[in-house]
């Protein structure tokens, strides 16, 4: 049966992989474009504009970053409670199991 906590791990895990490669595809559009975006602002004297197009390019690799770091966080919760069901299950068969041992020993 799944839980709530079940459906939220799955649920986040896809949000995680989708923001992931949005991030990813922003990045190789930016990196694309990088170079001649900020050619022509130097040319036109837009200070500005190649500030601003640094600074899209910052935060889009920070965004990257974070997102990596949620999913290891997600993975390694994910794992915990992989081994937490693990081990309780085991702990219950090795309980019923010693509760099933014939009394005359």
């Amino acid at each position: 049966m799944l839980t709530l906590e079940d459906d939220f791990m799955s649920m986040a895990s896809d949000a995680f992989s989708q923001m992931r490669l949005l991030a990813e595809g922003a990045i190789t559009l930016f990196e694309d474009e990088a170079d001649i975006l900020c050619r022509l602002a130097r040319d036109a004297d837009k200070l500005e504009a190649q500030l601003a197009f640094n600074d899209i390019g910052a935060a889009l690799y920070s965004f990257r970053s974070h997102i990596k770091k949620l999913q290891e966080l997600h993975h390694k919760a994910a794992l915990q409670e992989s081994l937490g069901v693990q081990e309780t299950e085991a702990k219950t068969n090795a309980f019923v199991d010693s509760s099933q041992e014939p009394e005359n020993r």
